[in-house]
């Protein structure tokens, strides 16, 4: 927030107006996240584990879908979302909300991977990729909204969040190939 503060009110209001689109449309990835580790917790408790790498790979199927129409709406809005929560934007603060929105659309399918992982892997009682990848999406906003703000500017303090996402979806996708799809006891169910 406070990168964003030093490029005046135009890019504050710009952010405020981006976030809220951000926060409503990130609920129902949130909402997955937190049905597939229920999910996971008791196919793995039962001992299913091949229903716990099934249920994650149909997640991927839902988290290609849920993606498209994520970046779908928000591309649709991104002119007028400003409209939606300041009384009358002036074109400046309309042009730091669509930044903001394009980094939203970069980084929506590795959010969905942050939640799709996170989860899935708590569920399974692997919490360390869930920690390593909430350290890296601190460290990811760090950078973005201070390092990268002095070569980038505005544009580094709006996609910060966006970039974090990115650096956690990835360690997340390892911890997912890792912990699921490399180990031979998620292919088979216990008798």
């Amino acid at each position: 927030q406070g990168a964003v503060d030093s490029y005046g009110q135009a890019a504050i209001n710009g952010y405020y107006a981006g976030s809220k689109i951000d926060n409503l449309l990130c609920t129902f990835i949130i909402a997955y996240g937190y049905s597939l580790g229920a999910y996971c917790g008791q196919n793995y408790g039962a001992k299913q584990y091949k229903r716990v790498r099934d249920g994650v790979t149909q997640s991927f199927v839902v988290w290609g879908i849920q993606t498209a129409i994520l970046m779908l709406v928000t591309f649709l809005v991104k002119d007028k979302a400003a409209s939606f929560f300041l009384a009358s934007p002036d074109a400046d603060t309309i042009e730091y909300c669509r930044i903001y929105l394009y980094w939203d659309i970069a980084g929506y399918g590795l959010l969905s991977l942050i939640y799709l992982g996170r989860n899935a892997l708590q569920g399974i009682g692997k919490p360390l990729i869930s920690f390593i990848s909430g350290i890296s999406e601190f460290v990811g906003r760090v950078l973005g909204s201070l390092v990268f703000v002095i070569p980038f500017g505005a544009v580094a303090a709006l996609g910060a969040q966006s970039m974090a996402w990115m650096i956690a979806g990835i360690i997340n996708l390892i911890g997912l190939i890792i912990y699921i799809y490399a180990n031979p006891l998620y292919k088979k169910n216990e008798p």
